[in-house]
């Protein structure tokens, strides 16, 4: 019997389907083969690729010590657009789930992820000229220090996290035409579902957003905040315009303002005494250097002085102090 049963003879048809066409015999036999086999001739006239991707040491066997499976495919999800969808490799706020990664890819996706640094982002700015206008300005702003950035219409929430990596933990969700600060260098992802993602360091609330996903067909999740300059000359030697503490007209005075100078709007105008007011930032010049290689760290420069001005006086009597000088997101 024990004869019968090691030719299988004895054993039923679903019993020995089981045994020898299952996945890890069937990848013995594929390793046993030569390379060099001759192709049958039915499939002679078409072209073959082999891809292979690289896995961490620990992925490469499974728990039992045997040869892992065939990787999966990755996870894919819907992108939510307007007009329709369609599936890309990429988590963010309003991109449903079509489908999760088992156990195997989350293991590869948690890993720390290949990133751009700053020069290469930097040599696309130099070489934006073939752009549009708008590409340009987002462009030359990602590498401008303490930036400021606005929620892009269209988009419910940006999900913040609290590091670089897409998988790392969710702290926040900043809504839609919210404003926000950026506090240090972009990161391109150069590997993994997340490539070609353009990731960011923002405040007030810590943590990490995706800005730019138009590298997998998706959206522009921020766009630069409108600039203003100052068009106002009081006659002054001592300056134009006064930026104060809030927007109340008798609030602190916090810095004094030149014809010439440029502001960030960093919230929605308000009317007050029949004048417009509007929060801003004093814009920064200051540009990242394509050397600067911190992974998370904060610019190294001072942080611009906010505050609020008067935009409009016209309603009062008075004149005009500020000039919109880039579409941005002005409200």
């Amino acid at each position: 019997m024990a004869d019968a049963a090691d030719d299988g003879s004895d054993i039923s048809g679903e019993e020995f389907e089981e045994r020898v066409y299952n996945p890890a015999f069937l990848l013995q036999c594929r390793h046993a083969m030569s390379d060099l086999s001759p192709e049958p001739s039915e499939v002679a006239p078409l072209k073959f690729a082999t891809l292979r991707k690289e896995v961490p040491a620990a992925a490469e066997t499974s728990a039992a010590g045997s040869p892992a499976a065939a990787q999966p495919a990755e996870g894919r999800q819907e992108v939510k657009l307007a007009g329709g969808s369609a599936e890309r490799p990429v988590s963010e706020p309003g991109w449903a789930v079509a489908a999760q990664p088992d156990a195997h890819t989350a293991a590869v996706d948690k890993r720390t992820p290949q990133i751009a640094a700053p020069s290469e982002i930097a040599n696309e700015a130099a070489t934006a000229s073939s752009s549009t206008p708008a590409n340009q300005d987002r462009t030359s702003d990602m590498l401008r220090h303490w930036a400021w950035w606005r929620v892009c219409v269209g988009i419910d929430e940006v999900v913040v996290r609290k590091d670089l990596r897409l998988d790392s933990e969710e702290v926040d969700r900043i809504k839609e035409g919210s404003w926000l600060q950026q506090c240090g260098p972009v990161r391109r992802i150069t590997e993994g579902k997340g490539v070609g993602l353009v990731r960011m360091p923002i405040m007030p609330t810590r943590g990490w957003i995706t800005a730019d996903a138009t590298a997998q067909s998706g959206p522009l999740f921020v766009e630069p905040a409108a600039v203003w300059k100052a068009v106002h000359k009081s006659g002054s030697p001592y300056g134009d315009i006064l930026l104060r503490a809030t927007e109340h007209l008798d609030s602190r005075e916090i810095a004094i303002l030149h014809c010439g100078d440029l502001v960030e709007q960093i919230g929605p105008h308000r009317n007050l005494r029949k004048m417009v007011r509007m929060r801003v930032s004093v814009h920064s010049k200051a540009l990242a250097p394509p050397e600067e290689a911190q992974l998370d760290g904060e610019w190294n420069t001072p942080r611009p002085l906010k505050g609020w001005v008067t935009v409009d006086a016209r309603g009062a009597g008075g004149p005009i102090f500020f000039q919109l000088r880039s579409k941005g997101a002005a409200s």
